[in-house]
């Protein structure tokens, strides 16, 4: 199964999102997610962000940013954004899919941009991806 992890500039939520997901569903088989962002710049990876991943256990790197367009949307199997306005977003982009997902659908809450916050923020929103990447995958298991 693919799997496309989406929040606003592909700098700092949807990358931990991805990482941490390749690392909990690794051994079940999907193929390694990836990420973008709906505003994506010249951005890389936050250094932050980066931090943040390491603190978790996992190897990082920093990446340029990749903005989501309609042929990405459609060539994974599944696309989760990290609040309902960005899945409402993209389902406007591609009405005719019906794999795209919010955390809020799926876990029952927004993930916050810790984009312009410190270290903290950051550590604090690793920690909640984590945390929720069980619910995320079991949702997407049964989906494949």
């Amino acid at each position: 199964m693919k799997v496309l992890f989406v929040c606003t500039g592909n700098t700092c939520r949807s990358p931990m999102a991805a990482a941490l997901f390749n690392a909990y569903a690794r051994k079940f088989g999907f193929d390694r997610a990836k990420s973008a962002g709906i505003c994506a710049q010249d951005g890389k990876t936050s250094e932050f962000a980066i931090e943040a991943l390491r603190r978790a256990g996992l190897r990082a790197r920093r990446k340029k940013a990749k903005q989501v367009d309609e042929a990405l949307l459609k060539s994974v199997d599944a696309t989760v954004t990290m609040t309902k306005a960005q899945a409402y977003a993209l389902r406007d982009m591609c009405p005719d899919l019906d794999n795209i997902f919010s955390f809020s659908d799926i876990a029952g809450v927004d993930i916050p941009d810790p984009y312009g916050g410190g270290e903290e923020e950051y550590f604090a929103c690793c920690d909640a991806l984590k945390t929720l990447m069980p619910k995320i995958y079991d949702h997407l298991k049964k989906r494949a």
